[in-house]
């Protein structure tokens, strides 16, 4: 118990020191007003949309859409064969060649949905980039013609603003502007 108290006092000590030191005695520096910043936010997310989007994005998904049809159509052939030779399993029927045939559809599938996924990457990467380029430059454009010191994209925010006025959001204006600017179709893919 005794050896507690010259703990505790040196503890104060040293806070005390440490308290004193950090005091100065020069007078602080008046710093200038920060002027104001006109503020506004965008959901590049609502880009996407189908009805209200930016029609050039819109029909490029839409193409992309279109083309990867057969091989998710091709992938939906193969998991309802699967289930069926599940349910064979299920009920004891199955046969040596058709669990063989099983493993090797899960392998399909897998390797096919793999390929569709890059596939997809690939293809969105390079018929949206042109695309992107345009609405960064176009945004900036908007922007600046507006007075807008800075525009946050919400939509990279997740979760992380709680309260906005709606008047700042400036997405429908300028889809609106952007789609008015551009064709609403984008050029047809090529074929490798």
């Amino acid at each position: 118990m005794k050896l507690i108290f010259p703990v505790i006092a040196a503890l104060f000590a040293s806070t005390l020191a440490v308290s004193v030191g950090a005091q100065t005695t020069t007078p602080p520096v008046a710093t200038a007003a920060a002027a104001p910043v006109k503020m506004a936010i965008i959901d590049t997310e609502a880009f996407n949309d189908p009805k209200n989007g930016v029609k050039r994005l819109v029909s490029v998904y839409t193409q992309i859409d279109t083309e990867l049809k057969p091989k998710r159509d091709e992938i939906v052939s193969l998991n309802t064969r699967l289930q069926a030779l599940a349910q064979k399993a299920n009920a004891g029927t199955i046969t040596q060649a058709e669990s063989d045939e099983a493993d090797n559809i899960k392998r399909d599938i897998q390797r096919k949905q793999e390929d569709g996924q890059k596939l997809l990457e690939n293809l969105t990467r390079q018929r949206t980039g042109s695309i992107f380029n345009d609405l960064s430059t176009a945004l900036q454009t908007y922007a600046k013609s507006r007075g807008f010191d800075m525009v946050v994209d919400v939509s990279k925010l997740q979760n992380s603003i709680l309260l906005i006025n709606p008047s700042i959001d400036i997405t429908g204006a300028f889809i609106a502007d952007f789609n008015a600017r551009n064709s609403g179709t984008a050029a047809a893919p090529t074929k490798p």
